[in-house]
C-alpha cells in the first residue's frame, strides 16, 4: 500500500506506543459499518457496502491516502471509495470470479493501488496494475502465478520495502506465514511461524517506520490485534484490543481522522445531555442521606453484567444485550399488549433473532434494545417475543433520537420504570478498554418514591414518604473514596461514578449498576466493584443543570 512516510503514533493497549505509518482498522458484516483507527488514535465510522462484502483498503485516486474498497463475492464485482466517508462507490467493475479473495496494493511501484485476486481453489494469484471503468470489467489480468497451497489465506504488503507490494500467505495447517518478494511463480522467499487457525492476517509498517510491511493479526476470539514489527518468527511486539469477535480488519494509511468518540457512528445524545453531564461539582441533595439510608447504606455494588451465562448452565447473559442494525434491516410490526398508549407506534428494525435480556427462555424482564446507525434512533422494547415471522410483541415501547435532547412526553413509561432510555446508562466493553466512561450508569434501588425528578418521565410505586428516592435521582461516588486499589477496568467504572454518577432508572436489587454482556468481561476484576458500600455514595442535586424540564439539554 502506497504511505507518507511521517512519523506518527498508534495507540497500543498494555504495550507502550510505538511509531507507525499504517494503522488498521474494522468492519462489521452485520451492518457494514466501517470504524477507522488514524495513527493517534482517532476512530472514525461510516457506511459503506452491503452485509457479507469483503473489506480492504487502498489509495485508488494516487493521492497517499488508503481509502474503503469493497468485493462482493456473490456477482464478482469490486466497490471502490475515494474518502473515508459513507457515500456510494465512486469506481465499480467486474473482476474475478464469484468466492475469489481480493488483494488490493502497488504491484508495479507507480504509486497507485489496484485490485488483484487470489483464487484459492487453485492457489493463483491474478494481477493487474489498472482499476476498471464503472460498471466494466477488467478483461484478463495482466499475469498470473501460483503460490501456497490451496485454502491458504492471502495478504498483501512491501514485505522488502522496495516499493512492490507483493502476497504473503498465512497456513492454518501449520500456523506457517509464507512471503513472495517478486511477483513470480517459486518457493517462499521468507517463512515464519506466527498466529493460530482462525486468526485474520494485515500487513503495515509499525514499529519503526522503516518503508517494509510485517504482519498484524486479529484474532477473532478476544478481538484483539497483534503486530509484529519484523518479518520473523517470535511473540507480538505490540498489541491493541479494539472491535468485535465477528469483524473483519484492514491495514493502511488513512491520514488524520475527525475522530468521533467511543460511540463512533451515533452518538448516544448530544454532548450537552444530562445523561453526558459531569456532577462531581454540584451540590449535595438535601435529602441525601435518606435517600442512601433506604436504598441500603450497608449493601454493596454490585456489576449487574459479565462475561458467561448466569446462572451456570443457563443460556442467560449476564447483562442488557443490545444489537446494532443498518440499512439492510428491515422495519417490522410490532404490536404493544401492556401500555400501546405510553409506547411510540412501529414498526421497528428489530432483527428476528435479536437477543432478549435472559435469553430467549427468560422470565424476566426480557429488554430488546436495538441502536439503528443508519439514522441514529435507539429503539427500546419491555417484555418482549419474537411471533416467528419476523414480527415482535411486546408490552411497550420507545423510540429515542440520539441526537436529541427531547424527553419523552411527561408520565410516560419507556422500556425502563423512569420513563429513561436504558442504552444511555450501559457500562460497555469497548468504552471501558479505551480508559473512560464519558456518561452516567443506570443503576436500581429495592424501593422508590411514588414520583420522579428530572429528567425521568414516569414513576412506579405507591411509596409516599419523602425519604425514599424518586425515579431519576442522580447520585455519585464521594469523590473522597480510594480506587487505587482497583484494577485498570475496575477503576474506570469507579471513577466514572466519580465524575458522571448514577441514575436511578427502576426499581430491583440495591446499588446494581447496568452493562451489555460481552465475553471480554473479566468477572474477577468487576467483582471489584464489591468494596464499594452505598454509604460511599451521596445524592446530587442537578436542578440548576434544567434548562427546560421537557428537554435533556444542559447549559
Amino acid at each position: 500500500m502506497r504511505r507518507a512516510l511521517v512519523v506518527v503514533v498508534i495507540w497500543l493497549l498494555a504495550v507502550p506506543p510505538v511509531d507507525a505509518a499504517d494503522s488498521v482498522g474494522l468492519l462489521d458484516p452485520a451492518t457494514g459499518i466501517w470504524y477507522l483507527r488514524d495513527e493517534s488514535g482517532q476512530v472514525t465510522g461510516f457506511f459503506y457496502g452491503n452485509p457479507g462484502d469483503v473489506p480492504f483498503v487502498g489509495d485508488w485516486n494516487c493521492d497517499g491516502l488508503d481509502t474503503p474498497g469493497l468485493y462482493r463475492q456473490s456477482d464478482g464485482f469490486v466497490y471502490l471509495r475515494n474518502s473515508n466517508t459513507q457515500g456510494p462507490a465512486d469506481i465499480r467493475f467486474f473482476f474475478g470470479n464469484p468466492g475469489d479473495f481480493p488483494l488490493a496494493g502497488d504491484f508495479d511501484n507507480d504509486g497507485c493501488d489496484t485490485v488483484s485476486i487470489y483464487r484459492q481453489s487453485e492457489a493463483r494469484i491474478y494481477i493487474i496494475n489498472a482499476l476498471g471503468t464503472n460498471d466494466g470489467g477488467l478483461g484478463a489480468a495482466d499475469f498470473s502465478y501460483i503460490f501456497g497451497n490451496p485454502g491458504d489465506k492471502p495478504f498483501t504488503g512491501d514485505f522488502d520495502g522496495d516499493g512492490v507490494d507483493t502476497v504473503g500467505l498465512h497456513r492454518e495447517s501449520t500456523g506457517f506465514v509464507y512471503f513472495r518478494q517478486t511477483h513470480t511463480q517459486g518457493t517462499a522467499d521468507a517463512e515464519f511461524f506466527y498466529g493460530d487457525p482462525g486468526d485474520r492476517f494485515v500487513a503495515g509498517d509499525w514499529g519503526v517506520v522503516d518503508g517494509i510491511d510485517t504482519p498484524a493479526i486479529f484474532r477473532p476470539s478476544n478481538a484483539t490485534f497483534f503486530f509484529r514489527y519484523t518479518n520473523t518468527q517470535g511473540i507480538a511486539d505490540g498489541l491493541l484490543a479494539w472491535g468485535s469477535p465477528t469483524w473483519l480488519p484492514v491495514a493502511g494509511s488513512y491520514g488524520p481522522l475527525p475522530g468521533t468518540g467511543p460511540d463512533v457512528v451515533c452518538p448516544v445524545f448530544p454532548a450537552d445531555n444530562i445523561w453526558n453531564a459531569k456532577v462531581e461539582s454540584l451540590p449535595v441533595h438535601s435529602q441525601s442521606a435518606d435517600y442512601v439510608s433506604r436504598i441500603g447504606a450497608f449493601d454493596s455494588v454490585h456489576a449487574d453484567f459479565g462475561s458467561g451465562v448466569w446462572p451456570e448452565g443457563s443460556t442467560s447473559p449476564i447483562g442488557i444485550p443490545y444489537v446494532p442494525v443498518g440499512p439492510a434491516q428491515p422495519d417490522v410490526a410490532v404490536e404493544f399488549t401492556s401500555w400501546p398508549g405510553e409506547s411510540d407506534p412501529g414498526p421497528y428494525p428489530i432483527p428476528p433473532d435479536a437477543p432478549v435480556e435472559g435469553g430467549p427462555s427468560a422470565t424476566g424482564d426480557r429488554h430488546v434494545i436495538v441502536v439503528d446507525v443508519a439514522d441514529c434512533v435507539l429503539y427500546e422494547l419491555y417484555r418482549s417475543f419474537p411471533n416467528g415471522d419476523g414480527t415482535w410483541r411486546a408490552a411497550n415501547g420507545a423510540r429515542y433520537d440520539l441526537r436529541s435532547n427531547a424527553l419523552r412526553p411527561a408520565g410516560w413509561t419507556s422500556a425502563d420504570a423512569a420513563g429513561l432510555p436504558m442504552y444511555a446508562g450501559l457500562v460497555r466493553y469497548d468504552e471501558v478498554a479505551s480508559g473512560v466512561i464519558r456518561h452516567a450508569i443506570r443503576f436500581t434501588a429495592p424501593s422508590t418514591q411514588s414520583t420522579y425528578v428530572w429528567p425521568a418521565r414516569h414513576e412506579a410505586s405507591a411509596i409516599t414518604d419523602p425519604a425514599y428516592p424518586p425515579m431519576g435521582q442522580r447520585f455519585r461516588l464521594r469523590a473522597s473514596f480510594d480506587t487505587s486499589g482497583l484494577s485498570a477496568q475496575a477503576r474506570v467504572i469507579a471513577e466514572a461514578m466519580k465524575t458522571y454518577g448514577l441514575i436511578l432508572a427502576d426499581n430491583g436489587s440495591p446499588w446494581y449498576i447496568s452493562g451489555a454482556p460481552d465475553e471480554r468481561w473479566d468477572n474477577d476484576v468487576l467483582h471489584e466493584l464489591d468494596v464499594i458500600g452505598g454509604s460511599d455514595f451521596e445524592a446530587v442535586d442537578v436542578s440548576s443543570l434544567m434548562v427546560d424540564p421537557d428537554s435533556g439539554r444542559v447549559p
